[in-house]
């Protein structure tokens, strides 16, 4: 049920005049803050619990994806600079790497495409929070070239990682970071983010191309200027997600079964969870889903096309 109200919640709200969408997500990021804000004073956590938490994760033998939203959690001593060496220690960035989302803007990535936006991997911001922001400042960090879903990857074999994100025709695709780490068995650290906040799933859309039982991506494609870290120019050719199918896509209902089957593992901490995803269980488990009618979109028709492109993916990830 409440699911159901939230995405018919989203649903009206795409339909909205643009001057009252401004208005709604200003209020409520004036609420989220405040909240964030009481949080920190009522939930604290100190460095110990957070070192004892992260050392207890089952991540120390594998690459690692990083979604974080710290003010979900409360106010943890120590702050990003702590939280991140707790996390490189127990990766062990010697033998594996951390990745983390380093999209240059906030909202929906269509809005920033119709500016008409040049991305140079040298200046472009990283808008996702002070943790991924400080990875990103890094000396040692390597950045993917990619307009609307730049990643940052430290560590062994972080160059491969992000290398040749651009080649891409869409953000998800078999040369992103994305897809890597996926077939590089690793698996994803939702700290205080939600399931919601999992940007892996796109990758088995781009998978499934047409064949994907809902089409994800709006029709209009974009050429944007990038300038790579020699001050290289070069066209990065990009798609929108659309907006509208944004307003009924829903990862929470598949909490359950990801939790029953132990593809996720959940720890809490403050007002929150760390949570990790083992990225390959979970590609398999969702295409079983879409092979099943299932996906995150609601219902859908299974052709017999797409059921054998399923399983010779299932074959070959």
């Amino acid at each position: 049920m409440k699911d159901s109200l939230i995405r018919t919640a989203k649903y009206i709200y795409y339909y909205l005049p643009e001057g009252l969408k401004s208005k709604i997500t200003k209020k409520k990021q004036e609420r989220d803050l405040q909240a964030a804000l009481e949080r920190a004073k009522r939930v604290k956590i100190s460095k110990e619990e957070v070192e004892k938490i992260i050392q207890s994760l089952d991540i120390g033998d594998c690459d690692v994806i990083l979604h974080s939203s710290t003010m979900n959690i409360g106010k943890i001593q120590g702050g990003v600079k702590w939280i991140t060496k707790c996390l490189f220690e127990k990766v062990g960035l010697s033998e594996h790497a951390l990745l983390v989302s380093a999209l240059p803007y906030r909202g929906r990535f269509k809005d920033y495409l119709e500016k008409g936006v040049e991305f140079d991997v040298r200046t472009a911001p990283i808008a996702m929070g002070g943790i991924n922001e400080y990875i990103g400042s890094l000396s040692e960090a390597h950045r993917s070239i990619h307009p609307t879903h730049s990643i940052v990857a430290v560590g062994k074999g972080a160059e491969e990682y992000v290398g040749n994100h651009h080649l891409d025709k869409t953000p998800f695709g078999p040369n992103s970071p994305y897809y890597k780490i996926i077939k590089n068995r690793g698996k994803a650290v939702m700290f205080g983010a939600s399931l919601d906040n999992f940007t892996c799933v796109h990758v088995i859309e781009d998978m499934l191309g047409d064949l994907h039982p809902v089409k994800v991506y709006a029709p209009k494609r974009y050429k944007v200027k990038c300038v790579d870290s020699k001050g290289n120019e070069l066209f990065v050719e990009t798609p929108s997600h659309d907006a509208l199918k944004g307003t009924i896509r829903q990862m929470m209902p598949l909490k359950p079964k990801l939790l029953k089957r132990g593809i996720m593992k959940t720890w809490p901490i403050g007002d929150s969870d760390i949570e990790v995803i083992d990225l390959y269980e979970f590609a398999i488990f969702y295409l079983e889903e879409i092979k099943n009618g299932n996906t995150i979109y609601g219902k859908s028709k299974v052709s017999p096309q797409l059921k054998e492109k399923i399983e010779e993916l299932e074959k070959t990830l």
